[in-house]
């Protein structure tokens, strides 16, 4: 475009010029006329302007040439004295004096007046009435230029180009000037040789000198002359005053440039970047190109990346020459979001179908494609250039990214739009139905896995496949806890043709006679037990001696004690599962089997071998009790006390109790036994939990005389009514009859009618726990509730165990998280079962971690971890929630290895979570490379789990900023917006951080170049005040 220039000439009168014209001498009369144009030339134009205005009252004929002369001067000094009414005073000398040879001057002057205040069109007005042929030298070059740059700036550029062109006197001060704006006005008319002409004459001038160099190249760069430039302009980038010197730098690295002497170029076009200068698209394009060219990818890439975002031919040339940068680079993740940007744009084809491919290719090699971008990427490309030599190639991919994909439901929606697909295809499908299936199983989402996992069963061209995936499918029932259907689906793999090729085909045994064994069906269960530990190559040890102890219990269960000993035995002698359990039942059957001394010896083997066993206080109670049957009290007595003083919170310390008393009453010392048996009923306030103890203080008062102190003790206690208790006990017995049957329904009604009649009866406990029990089977979990915290706030009695377990998940699966932990920490005192033990330190963890008691947290956690009743999963839940507490204590180091563990082994959502924490904690310890890696880890393995994908990839759009890549971090922010369909606020972080980018890539726009300011005299400025002339770029 054309440039503006505008120049601002202080206007300045020549009092030499002026008096010389005088022809006329003064005499002494004329004092104060003189004394004024002395002034005058002494430029003191007040006190001339005094005295001028007196000259004037002392002569009485107005019209004499010393009045007029006077007049002149007065309006003259008025103009240098900038008074306003300078220009009116020159107009009436004018109209005053219009055959004065001073005219011309008076013209010139308002004209000049109206120049200096850039009123243009009127000095164009008042030079227009100056006689052009009476103008001589100095005066006509004056003239000449301002009346020109009065057109020039009214955009009258032939009017100009006429008046700068009339210039012939050269040792004007106009002279320069005039050809400088003659030769812009043929620049910016494309005239280049006659402009270059004009500006060449200028070079070496003390005003323009350092200026025109950056026209002139400018012209040569129109001209393509780019030897001449090169040259030219070398030459004048030594000279350290030359003005533009940063442009002329560009111009001639783009002129080396279109030579194809790149690395000549880029010191050149670099020394124009490095300025504070404006920059064009085209500029960082071109220095890109040129590093890119020079192999320099790094540099290449940075300048690209710059220009990246333009939406644009250039921004999607930039684009791809980033992708192709960063891929020589070695930078393919970052390759890869280059061509993907570049793909979007339709500005040239052949980059973008290049592009296409090529991302799809490095999503594919990476495994690097958070939304299975190469799945689409190469569809497109097959779809769009079905004709070109590397489509073929494109589906063989496509086809592998299928059986890769950890993305599993948009490889299935991609293979569902084929209207007919081939037989690869369906094969994929098989198989990516099946991994999803197996994924949703180790989530605990049984229904859906179940849905996945039926897909993939419609086909059946891998065998393999096949048995595996109704292998799981039974897992699935099995976990559900529909056991019936378990055991068909399991039936139906073993006896699969792919079966036996699986790891599960004997496993699968082990899992059909679980599935009987919760049925309560103990006859089929061990049969399928004995297939499993009857196959020759299991070696699962722990599994071996768990089905040994099944089988057992099964036998037990049917009071087959011979076959249930044998395989106890064999549990016991293989020792990999519950050995203290498998060594106490040894002992229970030894003692059905009247092998008394046997039951003693195990027993006792069990204490020595197991000192933190939870069996101890059931070995101590059965010692006691052997101890007893054989005749020796004291013994006895011995064992038995050491259950109630060591095991204060077990259900074996009342039956201890009750031993103990029964025996000191069989040893004939009543007031011991009498003090045991009202211990008792004052501890366990329950019929049930008290009526041996009341037998045995009836018969010692019975006894002793004293039934009165009997029936006193008998009216103090609220849960015994002598009179009710016939009536209490057959209501009572007549709901438990409909509870036992499974008509909990009637059961239900039954209890209700036995609470409302006797309340806190003889049989109240049991029935408040049974009717839980009941409640529960209905669904009806709300009513439980409160029969289950009834029964567990009570105190200890034969129920607390399993009520505080029902009590504590009510709560807690009613986010009642402070009751919730109440209960299991109650659960840890008085539970006797390991699994149970178990859960109340799994329920602390988590209720804990809720209520950010994030200490508790971790110390629950550990001890859970030292049970060996704890599972794979379970494992790895303690392992991540003791992580995050220590990472919500701030101290990261304590939760890297707990991290790391559930990476490795954890369930798919477990392992994304772990990922991106430990991505985390590198970046927050500002180790980006480390981070990052992590990051890209967490997108190959973890595809399917896109709430933890998407935390990753605005993670790593962190890093990327934090590094200063804007491109990066815009491209991973975008993927995120294009792809993310989940409804929470990974989307919505995402877009704000993308208006956040956009706002700095504003930021970034370099500051407009400054005004030049050329001397113009010693009086005079010329102040240029230019904006580029728009410089081609060739490439």
């Amino acid at each position: 475009m054309r440039a503006v220039i505008k120049l601002f000439f202080f206007f300045t009168l020549l009092p030499g010029m002026l008096v010389a014209q005088m022809t006329q001498s003064f005499d002494n009369e004329l004092l104060e006329y003189n004394r004024g144009l002395e002034l005058y030339e002494k430029q003191k134009f007040g006190a001339a302007k005094d005295q001028f205005e007196k000259s004037v009252e002392r002569f009485d004929n107005q019209h004499s040439e010393i009045s007029a002369n006077a007049d002149f001067y007065i309006a003259a000094c008025a103009l240098k004295l900038f008074h306003k009414d300078s220009e009116f005073l020159l107009k009436e000398f004018v109209r005053n004096y219009s055959a004065s040879p001073r005219v011309q001057d008076a013209w010139l002057l308002i004209g000049n007046y109206n120049y200096r205040k850039k009123k243009w069109e009127k000095a164009i007005h008042y030079y227009d009435q100056l006689s052009i042929p009476d103008l001589v030298e100095p005066m006509l070059s004056e003239y000449l230029f301002k009346m020109g740059y009065a057109h020039f700036q009214e955009e009258q550029l032939d009017e100009a180009a006429d008046l700068f062109f009339q210039m012939k006197d050269q040792s004007s001060v106009y002279y320069a000037p005039g050809v400088y704006y003659l030769a812009h006005i043929n620049y910016s008319r494309e005239k280049y040789a006659t402009a270059l002409k004009g500006f060449q004459s200028l070079e070496g001038h003390p005003q323009f000198g350092d200026v025109v160099p950056y026209y002139i190249v400018q012209v040569l760069h129109y001209q393509k002359e780019f030897d001449q430039l090169v040259s030219y302009g070398q030459k004048f980038l030594g000279n350290k005053d030359v003005k533009r010197r940063a442009e002329i730098s560009r111009l001639v690295g783009d002129a080396l440039f279109n030579q194809q002497a790149y690395a000549e170029a880029i010191p050149f076009l670099s020394d124009f970047m490095s300025s504070r200068y404006s920059k064009q698209k085209e500029d960082y394009y071109t220095l890109g190109y040129a590093y890119y060219k020079n192999e320099q990818f790094e540099d290449a890439a940075e300048q690209f990346s710059k220009i990246s975002y333009n939406e644009d031919a250039t921004g999607q040339n930039a684009q791809y020459h980033l992708g192709e940068s960063y891929l020589r680079a070695g930078k393919k993740s970052y390759a890869r979001n280059a061509y993907r940007a570049a793909t979007r744009m339709d500005f040239d084809a052949d980059i973008k179908e290049d592009a296409l491919y090529k991302f799809a290719l490095l999503s594919y090699e990476l495994s690097y494609d958070p939304y299975d971008g190469a799945i689409a990427a190469f569809k497109e490309y097959i779809a769009e250039y079905p004709d070109r030599e590397r489509t073929k190639e494109a589906y063989d991919y496509l086809v592998n990214i299928y059986l890769t994909s950890k993305n599993y439901d948009a490889a299935l929606a991609s293979i569902d739009e084929y209207e007919d697909p081939d037989i690869r295809l369906k094969e994929a499908y098989q198989r990516i139905a099946f991994n999803k299936g197996v994924t949703l199983f180790q989530e605990r989402l049984f229904v859906d896995a179940l849905s996945y996992l039926d897909r993939s069963l419609k086909f059946d061209y891998s065998k393999t496949v096949t048995a595996k995936a109704t292998y799981w499918k039974a897992e699935c029932h099995y976990y559900r806890g529909d056991y019936a259907k378990a055991v068909k689906t399991y039936e139906e793999f073993i006896y699969s043709p792919g079966a036996v090729l699986t790891p599960y085909f004997n496993l699968a045994n082990y899992n059909v006679g679980y599935a009987y064994f919760q049925q309560d069906k103990f006859i089929e269960a061990p049969s399928w037990f004995r297939r499993f530990v009857g196959f020759k190559k299991e070696q699962d040890e722990a599994k071996l001696s768990d089905a040994n102890l099944r089988i057992g219990d099964c036998y037990f269960m049917l009071n087959q004690y011979d076959a249930a000993f044998e395989y106890y035995v064999y549990a016991s002698e293989i020792g990999k599962s519950d050995p203290d359990y498998a060594m106490y039942q040894v002992a229970m059957t030894q003692g059905l089997l009247k092998k008394l001394s046997d039951k003693l010896t195990s027993l006792q083997n069990l204490v020595s071998a197991y000192p933190n066993s939870h069996y101890l206080d059931a070995a101590h109670y059965e010692i006691g009790r052997v101890h007893i049957a054989q005749g020796r009290d004291q013994y006895a007595l011995t064992s038995l006390q050491m259950v109630v003083d060591d095991f204060p919170g077990s259900s074996y310390v009342r039956k201890a109790l009750v031993s103990i008393g029964q025996t000191h009453y069989n040893g004939q010392q009543d007031e011991k036994a009498l003090e045991v048996f009202l211990k008792i009923v004052r501890e366990y306030p329950t019929y049930e939990d008290t009526r041996e103890a009341l037998i045995g203080v009836q018969n010692i008062y019975t006894d002793q005389g004293h039934v009165d102190k009997y029936e006193e003790l008998i009216s103090s206690l609220d849960f015994v009514n002598i009179s009710d208790m016939a009536l209490d006990s057959i209501n009572y017995e007549a709901a438990e009859i409909q509870y036992f049957n499974g008509q909990c329904k009637e059961a239900v009604t039954a209890f209700n009618k036995y609470l409302d009649r006797f309340g806190k009866g003889i049989f109240s406990l049991n029935a408040r726990y049974y009717r839980a029990e009941c409640l529960s089977r209905m669904g009806q979990d709300v009513k439980a509730a409160v029969d289950y915290e009834y029964v567990a706030d009570l105190p200890r009695n034969k129920f607390s165990e399993p009520a505080l377990v029902k009590a504590a998940r009510t709560s807690y699966a009613d986010s009642k998280y402070p009751q919730a932990l109440g209960y299991y920490k109650r659960l840890s005192l008085l539970g006797q079962y390991k699994n149970n033990l178990l859960e109340s330190e799994i329920g602390q963890m988590r209720c804990n971690f809720i209520l950010k008691n994030y200490q508790g947290a971790i110390a629950n956690g550990i001890i859970a971890q030292e049970s060996e009743k704890l599972d794979h999963n379970l494992r790895v839940e303690t392992d991540i929630t003791i992580a995050k507490s220590n990472l919500a204590l701030n101290s990261p180091g304590a939760a890297s290895s707990y991290l790391s563990q559930v990476i490795l082994s954890g369930s798919p959502s477990q392992a994304a979570e772990a990922t991106y924490l430990m991505a985390k904690m590198e970046f927050d310890s500002d180790m980006l490379d480390t981070s990052e890696v992590m990051v890209f880890s967490l997108v190959e393995a973890y595809q399917s789990e896109s709430f933890w994908l998407g935390k990753g990839l605005l993670l790593l759009s962190d890093i990327y900023m934090t590094r200063g890549d804007l491109f990066q971090a815009k491209a991973t922010l975008q993927n995120i917006v294009d792809n993310y369909e989940e409804e929470d606020e990974v989307k919505a972080e995402a877009e704000e951080k993308i208006i956040t980018i956009e706002e700095l890539e504003l930021l970034e726009e370099a500051v407009e170049m400054p005004d030049l300011e050329i001397p113009f005299n010693a009086e005079d400025t010329v102040s240029e005040e230019i904006i580029p002339i728009d410089s081609l770029n060739n490439e």
